[in-house]
């Protein structure tokens, strides 16, 4: 086939038309694209399509034209003219088609960043639009949140409201419940009180009306005496009266002396005369010498009768002062011949040596603390050498029955509610009234005597000194103390000093005269004891709803020794409250009011504590678990305290070498003064507030209610006493 050079022109025309069109058409399908897909065609290898082949349309290659025009050339014999006019124009068409193909890629290029630009702008748009969109929701849904906040906050502020009316509600109710009570309590103490008062009154009205009789009977006699004596007087003066007038009379006359005229009962009897043998009357100088006797009686008889009103005056006062007298000169005979008697017992006079002596001792202690100030004596630490036990008739057996375990879960809790009031009404309370003495103790110490058949110096450990832990606890103390008194009762007996704590006066009117707030306190303690202890070691929770009883204790037995070299040999009791059996240490539990600030803690530190110690000290205990209540009776926390840490938060208030040198110099007072052994000899040491010394006073024979050492005790051991004694005797002998 033969092509003239414009007819290759014109297939190279139509070639590139369609070209053309394929790339306008192309171009057109493109603009409708959205502006993502023209982005990622614009990423993608230019590629152009012909719409008859649907294959990409590639510039016309060199090759591809150069087979074209060979085989022209082979079809019309072209020459090489032909082909290099063909190559030319080739290159002509070839660089107009890529310049085209340029622009309008470089157009194409705008028109993508133009309509980027306004998708961008759109996006921008959108984008505020849906951010003022989030932004009214957010605002909306905080709205929203904050209306139900609001709503719920009501709610809740409403139930608790709610909550706290019903609560102050059941806390009124539960004051009424406690006001109604304490006022019925109240009620019947006073009704008690008034019976008890009026019970008293009778007795005092009873008992003044016998003394009143007494005296009055006592005064009838003395003035029956007075009257007969005087009548006696009258009677005489009467008679010597009429003897004077019957003197007018005919009568023999009498030489007598005028001083013996003074006194009407001196003057002897006249004898009259028969009328035969005196007929003259009385001369007149005789007359006066006759009418004196008649004077002088009327004297004698006014002067008695006022000596008798002055003389039963006189007796009234006296009466009283004559038997004071009496009782402390039979109380001072009996000390006299006491000593006496141990004088002449002692053929060597060494107990007239010692009594000598003790005269010449200190007769008291000073109580200032500055006097004390030093170090710590001697204290030997404390040994149990025995324990007993009291059931709830107080008898004593010798053991540990009564002994009761810690129950330690409150401990580890961060708050309790313990309702010491609980069971008040039930409370099974020891007589308040009762005093009791060393009986128990002493009962101890004869069942160890009887059972493993010792004397008493080996039962006790040659001991110095017995008494209750309590009475060396109050002694101690004392340095420091400013508000309770005290009276101890001590008997010296087989070389042992028995102390023992009596109330003081003022004790026994503050306990008659105890509130129902004073006797609800003391039975807290009681009550907190039952929440704290258990029966027995295995038993899981304590028995809180039976009534309480202070019948019941446990008791050990602790010897120990004060001061260095002999010192004083001690041996006291105390009670118990339970024992822990993590470590088997005795522990003490007490109650403690909150502390809700520093001054409540300074006070606790500085007055009760001192008492905590020393009791827990004496005996050897190691901690003390507290019960911190509020003033309702509720224990709210119960926590650990240790003795030593006691002390030791307490040394701005007070010392324990204080009380414990105190202590020495009281014991060694009682063994200056008591030197004789004599179980009815009773010295007094006692101490009230204000008071500046403590000393020893001997008690009234008279007052038996210090002679505390029971009979059956004394004659227990007199025999073996008394052998002792023969023993010494002989040996000095």
């Amino acid at each position: 086939m033969t092509f003239t050079k414009h007819g290759e022109r014109l297939n190279l025309m139509t070639d590139i038309a369609s070209f053309d069109e394929n790339e306008s058409d192309e171009s057109e399908s493109s603009t409708t694209e959205s502006p993502l897909e023209l982005k990622e065609n614009l990423n993608k290898p230019l590629a152009l399509t012909n719409p008859i082949v649907q294959k990409p349309l590639q510039p016309p290659p060199k090759s591809a034209l150069l087979n074209k025009a060979d085989r022209s050339d082979r079809s019309v014999s072209s020459t090489s003219d032909k082909r290099v006019s063909f190559e030319m124009d080739f290159k002509d068409r070839e660089s107009e088609i890529r310049k085209e193909y340029d622009d309008r890629l470089k157009k194409l290029k705008e028109d993508l960043e133009q309509q980027q630009k306004r998708q961008e702008a759109e996006l921008s748009a959108n984008k505020r639009q849906l951010d003022a969109a989030h932004t009214k929701q957010m605002e909306a849904a905080k709205k929203e949140l904050d209306e139900r906040l609001a709503k719920q906050r009501s709610t809740l502020e409403a139930n608790e409201r709610a909550q706290l009316d019903q609560l102050e509600k059941d806390i009124a109710n539960r004051r009424q419940i406690l006001k109604d009570r304490f006022d019925r309590e109240l009620n019947d103490d006073k009704a008690d009180y008034e019976s008890k008062l009026a019970k008293a009154r009778r007795e005092w009205k009873e008992k003044m009306s016998a003394e009143e009789a007494k005296l009055a009977a006592e005064f009838r006699e003395i003035t029956m005496k007075e009257r007969e004596t005087t009548k006696q007087r009258l009677a005489a003066t009467t008679a010597v009266v009429h003897r004077a007038e019957r003197a007018t009379s005919p009568i023999q006359i009498l030489t007598v002396d005028r001083a013996t005229v003074t006194d009407p009962l001196a003057l002897p009897a006249p004898v009259v005369s028969p009328p035969s043998i005196v007929s003259s009357p009385l001369p007149a100088k005789l007359e006066p010498i006759a009418r004196a006797p008649i004077a002088n009686a009327t004297t004698q008889t006014t002067m008695a009768t006022s000596q008798v009103d002055a003389l039963t005056a006189k007796l009234e006062a006296k009466l009283q002062d004559l038997t004071t007298a009496t009782s402390d000169l039979q109380d001072r005979m009996s000390d006299l011949g006491a000593q006496a008697r141990q004088i002449a017992a002692e053929p060597h006079g060494g107990t007239r040596h010692a009594a000598s002596k003790s005269n010449k001792g200190p007769r008291m202690c000073s109580v200032k603390a500055t006097d004390y100030d030093g170090p710590f004596p001697h204290f030997s630490a404390p040994t149990e050498i025995g324990r007993f036990s009291l059931d709830r008739n107080r008898k004593v057996t010798n053991d540990a029955s009564q002994l009761k375990y810690l129950y330690r879960a409150p401990l580890e809790e961060e708050s309790v509610a313990f309702d010491l009031s609980h069971g008040h009404k039930r409370f099974d309370e020891r007589d308040p009234f009762n005093q009791e003495t060393l009986d128990t103790f002493l009962e101890w110490i004869t069942s160890m005597a009887d059972s493993e058949r010792q004397d008493l110096k080996t039962v006790t450990h040659s001991a110095e000194f017995i008494s209750w832990r309590g009475a060396l606890t109050k002694i101690a103390s004392t340095p420091y103390e400013n508000r309770e008194g005290w009276r101890m009762a001590c008997i010296r007996y087989a070389d042992i000093i028995f102390i023992c704590e009596f109330r003081t006066n003022t004790k026994q009117q503050q306990l008659e005269s105890a509130s129902y707030r004073q006797k609800l306190m003391t039975y807290w303690g009681y009550k907190f004891e039952q929440y704290m202890t258990l029966e027995t070691a295995d038993q899981e929770k304590p028995e809180t709803d039976s009534a309480v009883n202070n019948f019941e204790q446990f008791c050990t037995v602790v010897r120990s020794r004060l001061g260095e070299g002999p010192g004083h040999r001690l041996l006291f009791a105390g009670e118990t409250d339970c024992i822990d059996p993590s470590d088997n240490a005795y522990v003490e539990l007490k109650t403690q009011r909150q502390f809700e600030n520093k001054s409540q803690k300074n006070n606790f530190y500085r007055f009760k504590a001192l008492k905590w110690w020393l009791q827990s000290f004496l005996v050897g205990i190691p901690r003390i678990v507290v019960g911190f209540r509020d003033d309702d009776g509720f224990v709210r926390q119960v926590r650990p305290m240790r003795v030593r840490e006691i002390a030791s938060n307490s040394k701005d208030h007070w010392a324990g070498a204080v009380c414990f040198n105190f202590l020495q110099s009281v014991l060694s007072l009682l063994k200056d003064r008591l030197t004789v052994n004599d179980m009815n000899a009773v010295y007094f040491l006692e101490w009230n507030p204000g008071w500046q010394n403590v000393g020893v006073k001997p008690a009234k024979k008279s007052d038996t209610r210090f002679h505390f050492l029971p009979d059956w005790f004394v004659e227990r051991f007199s025999e073996e006493t008394h052998n002792e004694a023969d023993g010494r005797l002989v040996a000095s002998c």
